[in-house]
């Protein structure tokens, strides 16, 4: 697997099939995903996951870090 053991995966939707990418990762289950995307785009790409931390572009690296640490905390808040 790609994500195994990873404590968090992030991707972006800049990438071709960014989209059935996040569907795929939020869907393995546990890993919690950071996914940045434009902020018009967010909705959508909130439908396709609910275990993913949300980034609008452009990210800076406090931004980037601060979703991982969201991420990282939802995953352990979570049962």
């Amino acid at each position: 697997e790609l994500v195994e053991g990873a404590d968090v995966v992030v991707s972006t939707c800049s990438i071709q099939g960014g989209d059935k990418l996040l569907a795929v990762l939020a869907a393995k289950g546990s890993t919690p995903v950071v996914f940045e995307a434009p902020p018009p785009d967010l909705e959508r790409y909130a439908g396709l996951a609910e275990n993913v931390t949300l980034v609008p572009t452009a990210v800076t690296e406090q931004t980037l870090l601060d979703a991982v640490a969201r991420a990282q905390s939802a995953a352990a808040s979570s049962p």
